[in-house]
């Protein structure tokens, strides 16, 4: 009687599991989001109805083509090209409303007191867990005790007198440049030339010199694979596959090959930390070892002795994350110096007076001879010119937090309504 009884246990095991996933795919589908969209009207919130599982992503994907499709003129309106959703949103239903991203509201917050109440209030509005481990992690992802340890062994390296080395970095990629610029202009009298491809590779150069040093060649190659790799990233976000949950994980082509390249890059960075052992003995810096790996290994190698002989457990970084904080060093700030010097070479070509009182300045301050470190923060003209771009067209254009409205029921409607 037992063993006839088996396969109604078995079937009835299966429709319970069945049940089980049914309701959590409701919940997570439907209630959720529905529950989310009372308490933000309840709030005070307005924004498109929540559609299921897609939520806005339909019209957010077409926005997107829309956008990329028509030409921009200088002089137009950026936003609506760079944030089309969030610009639509706020047009649409005015600074208190949200948007859907899938099955998240996502609020846009303009407001800068309210920006930098959020970012200060690490406990309740906590960074968004992507899924970029495939690209990078390092400081920017962490949070708690583990940023603090990682912002502590990394503030060396952003020290003023630290920072003296990336000077002579800079002047040999822009020397570089600069001569490839005059060998294309020597037998023209006018060339149009498209300068975003030498200003991007001279932003990389600069900072594979300032992480690597010597090696600055390996870091060339590594870091031409990371922009591979965020090309491929972006493409894995944008595809209609990675909006359907469950489905995110699923092996594609571009998945391996980003697998592929991330083995490649933490080899080859792995290769030139164990390069450093070996000529020191030990991980230490040498005299002249002034690049980011050096400077960063001996924070973490200072950082581990002190954790040994305190508490007698090391607090450095494991050589993983140094992997991840060389590869961050080079995502946070190729891109962004590149597309930032060319917007400052399109709008002082548009403000030609700004472009002659800046090298006016230059010169008084330098003449002929390379500018040194010392004379850069009396750039002030410069200076105006270059936060002016950054306010005008920042590299970054949003940042990202996540609140758990069920423990803070009251917060948004206390802190972001009008």
């Amino acid at each position: 009687m037992g063993i006839e009884l088996l396969p109604l246990v078995y079937l009835a095991l299966a429709a319970a599991g069945l049940l089980c996933i049914s309701w959590k795919a409701v919940h997570v589908l439907w209630l959720t989001p529905k529950r989310l969209e009372k308490c933000l009207r309840d709030q005070g919130f307005t924004g498109n109805a929540y559609r299921f599982l897609v939520g806005d992503l339909m019209e957010l994907s077409k926005l997107m083509k829309e956008r990329l499709s028509i030409p921009i003129k200088l002089d137009d309106d950026h936003g609506p090209h760079t944030l089309p959703m969030e610009y639509r949103t706020l047009k649409r239903y005015g600074k208190n409303s949200f948007f859907w991203f899938g099955v998240t509201p996502r609020i846009t917050i303009v407001e800068p007191d309210l920006i930098r109440e959020i970012l200060n209030k690490h406990e309740t509005f906590h960074k968004i867990k992507l899924d970029t481990k495939l690209l990078v992690t390092g400081l920017v992802t962490y949070e708690g005790e583990k940023w603090t340890r990682h912002r502590r062994i990394l503030t060396p390296v952003f020290h003023i007198e630290k920072l003296r080395y990336t000077l002579l970095s800079m002047q040999m990629s822009c020397d570089s440049m600069v001569r490839k610029w005059e060998e294309i202009l020597s037998n023209e009298e006018h060339v149009d030339l498209d300068i975003w491809p030498f200003i991007d590779h001279m932003a990389g150069e600069t900072i594979s010199r300032a992480a690597f040093g010597s090696s600055y060649e390996q870091g060339v190659q590594i870091f031409g694979l990371q922009k591979v790799q965020i090309e491929h990233t972006f493409d894995q976000h944008r595809s209609k596959l990675n909006q359907v949950p469950g489905l995110r994980s699923v092996p594609t082509k571009r998945s391996r090959k980003m697998k592929e390249i991330h083995k490649t890059v933490r080899a080859l960075i792995l290769d030139l930390i164990e390069r450093r052992k070996s000529e020191t003995g030990e991980v230490e810096k040498k005299e002249g070892d002034e690049d980011l790996l050096g400077i960063l290994l001996e924070s973490n190698r200072k950082e581990v002795g002190e954790g040994s002989t305190g508490s007698g457990s090391s607090n450095g970084m494991p050589m993983e994350d140094v992997v991840e904080e060389v590869k961050l060093f080079y995502l946070a700030g190729q891109d962004t110096t590149a597309s930032t010097l060319v917007w400052a070479m399109v709008l002082l070509s548009q403000h030609q007076d700004w472009q002659q009182s800046a090298r006016d300045e230059v010169l008084q301050l330098f003449g002929t001879v390379t500018p040194h470190f010392d004379g850069l923060a009396r750039l002030k003209t410069v200076t105006m010119i270059i936060n002016e771009v950054l306010r005008l067209y920042p590299p970054v254009t949003r940042l990202v937090r996540s609140v758990d409205l069920a423990r803070n029921d009251t917060l948004l409607a206390d802190n972001l309504c009008a």
